[in-house]
C-alpha cells in the first residue's frame, strides 16, 4: 500500500521525538564563529571563489582547527577573490584584492585588519582610500597554495579524459558571445577539484579566469591569458602577477593568437610570508574579558 506524502508527514509528526523539548547545555545565544566571506553567484558556484573555502579550511586543519569551531569572539574574514568591497568594518583580510571596476569607488569601511593582500595594486588602492590603514607588504593570491595543500591533485586522474590543451573561461564570459570551440572548454562552474585536475593534467591552458592563470602558473604550465570581453578589467590579473613576483602578464585577444606563443615557465612559488600571515589567532586567541 502506498501513502500520500501528506499522510506520511502527519504520521512522522506524530512520533514521540517530535514532542521532546531539548534543553541546550552551554550558551543560549549562538556561539561565536569566524565567518568566511566569499562571493557566490546566485544558483551556482564559481571554482575560483570556492577555492577560498577549501584553502582556508585546509590551513585550519594543519592546526587541528575548523571553520565551525567556536572562537573567542565573532569575527569575519575575507580570503580569495576581488572582494574587498564586500568587507565590513573590522574584517580580517588574507590575500583578497579589489576589483578593477571599483578602483575609484569609496569603500564602505574605515578600518580593516589586513594580514596580506593579493598584490601591490590592491595595497596602492588602500593607501589612496584609507591611508591610515596598516597594510603589510605581504602579497600573493592564496590560490597559489592549492597544490601544496592538496598534493594529490597534481597526479589525480579521476576524469574520463584529460585533454592536453584546454580553455577555461571567466564566469562572465559565459554570458557573452559564444566561446570559440577551438579547444575543449572547462567550465568555471565545475567543482573546484575537477577544474584543478584538468589544469594539472593539461600541457597548455588558455584562460580568461584569474584562477585558471594562478593554478597554471603554480604548476609551470604553458598558460596564456586571453580577454574575450571587457567584463573583467585587467587590474586583478596585473595585481596578482605583480604580487606573485612576475613583471606582469601578457594578454591575448583571441585563442588563436594565444596558441601561437609558448609561455611555459618555471612554477610560480607562493611566498612563505603568505602562509605565515594566515590569521590563526582568530581561532586561537584568548577569550574576550
Amino acid at each position: 500500500m502506498t501513502l500520500s506524502l501528506d499522510t506520511l508527514r502527519k504520521k512522522a509528526e506524530a512520533q514521540w521525538f517530535y514532542k521532546v523539548q531539548i534543553k541546550r547545555l552551554g550558551a543560549q545565544v549562538h556561539d561565536p564563529r569566524v565567518e568566511l566571506a566569499h562571493w557566490r553567484p546566485r544558483g551556482a558556484r564559481n571554482f575560483g571563489d570556492e577555492l577560498s573555502v577549501a584553502i582556508v579550511e585546509r590551513m585550519l586543519t594543519l592546526r587541528g582547527l575548523h571553520l565551525d569551531f567556536c572562537t573567542p569572539r565573532p569575527r569575519r574574514m575575507l580570503g580569495i577573490g576581488s572582494i574587498l568591497m564586500m568587507a565590513r568594518e573590522g574584517d580580517t583580510v588574507w590575500g583578497s584584492g579589489v576589483n578593477g571596476r571599483n578602483v575609484e569607488d569609496e569603500p564602505g569601511w574605515r578600518s580593516l585588519d589586513v594580514r596580506s593582500v593579493r598584490g601591490p595594486l590592491t595595497r596602492d588602492y588602500l593607501a589612496r582610500k584609507r591611508p591610515e590603514l596598516e597594510v603589510p607588504g605581504i602579497f600573493g593570491d592564496p590560490g597559489l597554495l592549492l597544490y601544496d595543500l592538496f598534493p594529490s591533485l597534481r597526479t589525480r586522474r579521476t576524469l574520463p579524459a584529460h585533454p592536453e590543451r584546454i580553455l577555461i573561461p571567466n564566469l562572465n564570459d559565459l554570458r557573452g558571445k559564444a566561446l570559440p570551440d577551438t579547444l575543449p572548454i572547462v567550465s568555471p562552474l565545475e567543482p573546484w577539484p575537477v577544474v584543478a585536475e584538468y589544469i594539472a593534467q593539461a600541457k597548455e591552458i588558455v584562460t580568461s579566469s584569474l584562477h585558471g592563470l594562478v593554478l597554471g602558473h603554480r604548476l609551470g604550465k604553458n598558460v596564456k591569458l586571453v580577454r574575450f570581453t571587457d567584463a573583467e578589467p585587467p587590474f586583478k590579473y596585473e595585481d596578482y602577477a605583480l604580487g606573485a613576483g612576475l613583471s606582469g602578464v601578457q594578454v591575448f585577444d583571441s585563442v588563436e593568437a594565444a596558441l601561437r606563443v609558448d609561455l611555459t615557465a618555471a612554477p610560480v612559488e607562493p611566498s612563505p610570508a603568505l602562509t605565515e600571515a594566515f590569521p590563526y589567532d582568530l581561532w586561537e586567541g584568548a577569550p574576550a574579558a
